[in-house]
């Protein structure tokens, strides 16, 4: 985390955007679920459960959803840094070899 923070203080762009992750279980998936929970809370991620009122009210799309797993706070939640980004850290790799 600390290298996409020291990028966005010197872009002043924002390429890391930590947005969560929303499982929804039709009631069939309610054991992955329950593993994916595990992990997460492994990897030090905040989660949450959501059940049929909470997803009606909060993600009216997901209308067949029965349960759901909200993920937040994993590190792998990146968005790619934008092409000039990604070039001036190849080109900082390649002046050092």
């Amino acid at each position: 985390m600390a290298g996409w923070r020291q990028i966005e203080a010197e872009t002043g762009m924002e390429p890391y955007v930590e947005a969560g992750n929303l499982n929804v279980s039709d009631g069939a998936a309610d054991a992955h679920l329950d593993t994916l929970a595990t992990n997460a809370r492994e990897g030090g991620a905040t989660i949450r459960w959501l059940d049929t009122g909470d997803l009606r009210r909060e993600f009216p799309q997901f209308r067949r959803g029965r349960w759901a797993l909200l993920v937040r706070g994993l590190p792998h939640r990146r968005v790619p840094p934008p092409p000039a980004l990604a070039g001036a850290a190849r080109a900082r790799r390649t002046t050092r070899q």
